[in-house]
């Protein structure tokens, strides 16, 4: 698992980008209770808060 916090220059949005081995993964952190506690207290001090799973298509390496 790996995850990245990017913020826009204006610092009005902050999109938390985390990637997971697997999808079973991800899964069992959502189920873990602590993870959901600090994924609720972290939801409530945002404006919005919209997790999405997706699938990685493609990697560029430059």
């Amino acid at each position: 698992m790996s995850a990245h916090i990017h913020a826009n220059a204006d610092g009005e949005r902050v999109v938390n980008y985390a990637q997971w081995e697997s999808e079973e993964q991800f899964r069992a952190m959502t189920a873990d209770p602590v993870a959901r506690e600090h994924m609720t207290r972290a939801a409530g001090i945002a404006e919005s808060f919209d997790p999405r799973l997706f699938s990685v298509e493609s990697v560029h390496h430059v």
